[in-house]
């Protein structure tokens, strides 16, 4: 084990934009049943943030919308810590680096950004979401999106040629029996 440090980081949000996959493409007024997917991981001296969205219409015709922000870095040791390396985030070292917060499921009501707690997560604070957009008395598009607002995460690194080199002093420095 080497020398450690650990510190507070605040990710950036991530917003995106839901893409039409089926139905019409307006709520109208029902719904719509929405899960979201956060998973943070680590490759590397990188981590990285993902948050996969699914807004469902809950009547017929089941209007469905996705989004995926793909993988969003969000830390990179290298950078800041030149030779460091990640060892755990929010005291997680298992699941080989990957933390996700259960999956978070709501049906929506309303027209509005809609702020949604995620109440006990270790990694969001809150999402920001439009569901149903309201295309008025014809009807029409909506257009749902979602911000996700994470809460600090707690980075551990640590040096590990720093600890290699105490051995080595410690080697050097050990009394050594002469032969008489």
């Amino acid at each position: 084990m080497g020398i450690q440090r650990a510190f507070s980081i605040q990710p950036s949000q991530i917003f995106i934009q839901g893409a039409h996959v089926g139905g019409d493409t307006d709520f109208d007024g029902n719904g719509p049943d929405l899960v979201i997917d956060t998973t943070v991981m680590r490759r590397g001296p990188k981590l990285f943030a993902r948050v996969r969205a699914t807004w469902t219409e809950t009547k017929q015709d089941f209007t469905r919308f996705e989004g995926d922000s793909g993988d969003v870095e969000i830390f990179n040791v290298d950078q800041r810590f030149p030779g460091w390396n990640i060892k755990s985030v929010n005291g997680n070292e298992t699941f080989d680096f990957t933390m996700a917060d259960p999956t978070f499921r709501r049906r929506l009501f309303g027209h509005n950004v809609q702020p949604l707690f995620s109440h006990g997560s270790s990694l969001v604070l809150m999402y920001q979401v439009i569901g149903d957009s309201d295309g008025g008395i014809f009807g029409g598009d909506d257009h749902p999106e979602l911000t996700v607002i994470f809460h600090p995460l707690e980075v551990a690194i640590e040096h590990p040629t720093i600890e290699v080199r105490r051995q080595l002093r410690w080697e050097l420095l050990k009394p050594v029996a002469i032969p008489r």
